[in-house]
C-alpha cells in the first residue's frame, strides 16, 4: 500500500501547507525526513505564536462561548468573548461575503483563523480607511484621521522604557499603533469604545499564579464599565483580557488624568528630556497586591494584533459595511461551517459541545438547513 512519503514532494508541500500550525508541529515530530524538512519550513513562521498561544491558554481560564466554532479542536479551547459582534453570519448575507448558503450555515470560529491569510507583522496593511457611511459617523464621535496620537508621545515611551528596563516583550506592532495619529480612527465601534493607553502596572500574583506579569489598561468603553488589558509575560508572552472590572481601581493606582495635554509640546511630547520611567509601584512585590480572581477576566485574544484586527472586522459586520476584499477574505476564514467539524464530534469534547449548543443533528437543524432562509 502507498503511503503519504511515496507521493511527489510538490504534492507533500501542499498538503502540509494546508495544515493548521499545531497539526505541523505534530508532523515535524515524526522525525519522518520526507515530512520533516517541509514541515519545518513552515512550521518556522509560526511557531513563536503556537508557543505564546498554548502558554497563555494554560496561564489563563478559558470561559468561550459554546455557540463559536472552535478553531484548533484538541489543541486550543475557543476564548473568551469580548462582546463583539456576533456569532454567525445571515444567510441573507452569505453571497455578500463570497459565501455559498447552501453550505451553511456559518459561525464564527474562536481563535479567528488569521494568520493563514493575514500579514499580522506591525505594519497594520490589513487596516484600510473607513468608508464613507461608518466614517462619517465615526467622525462625529472622535475626529478624522490625522488628528491625534492613539495616545501622548510621552506616555508611550514611558511605558516602553519601564518595559525595556523590566526585561519585558512588548507585542510586535505595539508601539506603531500607539503612535500614530491615523490608525486608531479606522477602527469603529458601535459601542462606543476609545483607546485609551494606561500605565504598565504589576500584575497581581492571584491572577497569574505569582508569573510575575504586568498589564496595561488600552481600550475602554465610554461609560468605564468594560475594559481591554494587555497582559505581558516575564517569559515573553502576551494576550488580551476582556473584563467589565478596573484592575487599576482595584489594585491602587491612581493615574494621571491622559486626556490633558496642558504642558505638552508638539504631538502629546512635554518636552522633558529627563528619565521619568520610575514607577511608584516599581518596589512593590507582586504577592502584596489585593488578590484579585483570574476568573473576573476572560481570554479574549492571543496577541494584540490578532485583537485589533477581530474588533476592526467584527465592528465592520456590526455597522453593514459595504464588502471589501479584506472584509471578505475575514469572513471566509474565520466564520465556518459546522459541516468541517462534525466527524470530530464522538473524539472532540469541544467539538461536540459547540454542536449540542447550536442543535447540530436535531430535527430543527435539519428544516433549517435545507431552508436557509430560516437560520437562526
Amino acid at each position: 500500500m502507498a503511503s503519504i512519503t511515496s507521493l511527489p514532494p510538490e504534492i507533500i508541500i501542499n498538503i502540509i501547507n494546508r495544515l493548521n500550525p499545531f497539526e505541523i508541529e505534530a508532523v515535524v515530530r515524526t522525525l519522518n525526513l520526507h515530512l520533516y524538512h517541509p514541515a519545518v519550513h513552515f512550521l518556522a513562521s509560526c511557531h513563536g505564536w503556537v508557543k505564546n498561544a498554548r502558554a497563555m491558554c494554560k496561564l489563563f481560564p478559558l470561559s468561550g462561548n459554546r455557540r463559536l466554532l472552535p478553531s484548533y479542536p484538541g489543541h486550543i479551547p475557543v476564548l473568551g468573548e469580548c462582546q463583539v459582534g456576533g456569532d454567525k453570519i445571515p444567510a441573507s448575507q452569505c453571497e455578500d461575503y463570497g459565501l455559498d448558503p447552501i453550505g451553511g450555515p456559518y459561525f464564527r470560529s474562536s481563535p479567528p483563523d488569521l494568520r493563514s491569510w493575514m500579514k499580522l507583522d506591525g505594519s497594520f496593511e490589513w487596516l484600510e480607511p473607513l468608508d464613507g457611511k461608518i466614517s462619517d459617523e465615526m467622525v462625529t464621535r472622535h475626529g478624522s484621521e490625522g488628528g491625534q496620537r492613539a495616545a501622548p508621545k510621552s506616555q508611550v515611551d514611558k511605558l516602553i522604557a519601564k518595559a525595556t528596563r523590566l526585561g519585558l516583550t512588548l507585542p510586535v506592532g505595539f508601539e506603531t499603533f500607539f503612535n500614530s495619529d491615523r490608525l486608531h480612527y479606522r477602527i469603529p465601534s458601535m459601542r462606543a469604545w476609545y483607546f485609551f493607553l494606561g500605565k504598565l502596572v504589576r500584575c497581581p500574583s492571584s491572577m497569574d499564579n505569582s508569573s510575575g506579569g504586568y498589564i496595561s489598561r488600552f481600550y475602554c468603553d465610554q461609560q468605564w464599565c468594560a475594559f481591554a488589558y494587555l497582559y505581558l509575560s516575564p517569559c515573553g508572552y502576551h494576550c488580551v483580557w476582556y473584563s467589565g472590572l478596573d484592575l487599576y481601581a482595584e489594585i491602587g493606582i491612581e493615574e494621571e488624568d491622559l486626556d490633558e495635554d496642558d504642558g505638552q509640546g508638539e504631538n502629546g511630547d512635554d518636552g522633558n528630556e529627563e528619565d521619568d520611567c520610575e514607577d511608584e509601584t516599581d518596589d512593590d512585590d507582586h504577592n502584596n497586591l489585593p488578590q484579585i480572581s483570574k476568573k473576573k477576566v476572560a481570554l479574549v485574544a492571543l496577541t494584540f494584533e490578532e485583537y485589533l484586527a477581530m474588533v476592526y472586522f467584527e465592528e465592520l459586520l456590526e455597522f453593514g459595511s459595504t464588502p471589501f476584499e479584506g472584509l471578505c477574505d475575514y469572513v471566509q476564514h474565520v466564520y465556518q461551517s459546522p459541516v468541517n467539524i462534525q466527524h470530530m464530534r464522538k473524539s472532540c469534547a469541544t467539538v461536540n459541545c459547540f454542536l449540542r449548543a447550536i442543535r447540530w443533528g436535531s430535527k430543527a437543524r435539519k428544516k433549517r438547513s435545507t431552508s436557509p432562509d430560516l437560520w437562526p
